[in-house]
């Protein structure tokens, strides 16, 4: 039996580039299967985000800091369904995923553990479904700037530069254990 790490020992900063990694936006349009759009890089777009009921294409979008479920006109995110807290960073994209696909049975007002487990789990369950997508963000962690910094995947001495499958479901299932130590950690 592995012995168990200590929650102490997790931080916000364990799941920083994996976040990252499941924010790519060609990942989660092949998910939706409609637009997942990084307003930072289109000001015409980001005008038209900032009113209540924008006038867009249905999608999920990023303002920078936090990722919007938009369909039928309807702008929802993970703060104002109290999937997440208010100005904490972590799996919004995930939450802005499962909400556009309407997809939230397992997401609950102010729970915010438990919301963080069930978008890691929701994860896990992508990549055992659809495998093809798993080998997908094994390079794209390959080859992201985490690691090419060197990051190592935590609690090993696995570079990122050469994670294989079965280690990557190993840490998310360790994040899945642990969700309740990341309820708090706040963008940037």
């Amino acid at each position: 039996m592995p012995k168990r790490k200590s929650s102490e020992e997790i931080n916000c900063d364990t799941l920083e580039w994996i976040i990252d990694i499941f924010g790519t936006t060609s990942l989660l349009s092949s998910l939706i299967d409609a637009p997942a759009v990084n307003l930072t890089e289109n000001r015409q777009l980001r005008a038209e985000f900032r009113k209540k009921n924008p006038n867009l294409p249905n999608g999920i979008y990023f303002d920078g800091s936090h990722w919007y479920s938009i369909k039928n006109g309807i702008k929802q995110d993970s703060y104002a369904l109290q999937y997440q807290v208010k100005g904490t960073a972590h799996f919004c994209q995930t939450f802005a995923m499962m909400i556009y696909l309407n997809d939230t049975s397992t997401l609950k007002p102010e729970r915010y553990a438990d919301n963080i487990s069930a978008a890691i789990n929701y994860w896990i369950n992508i990549f055992k479904k659809y495998p093809h997508l798993l080998d997908y963000v094994i390079n794209e962690i390959r080859t992201s700037e985490w690691a090419d910094k060197g990051y190592i995947l935590y609690g090993t001495n696995i570079y990122l530069k050469n994670i294989n499958k079965k280690q990557l479901m190993q840490f998310l299932n360790l994040l899945k254990e642990y969700s309740y130590v990341f309820v708090s950690c706040k963008q940037g």
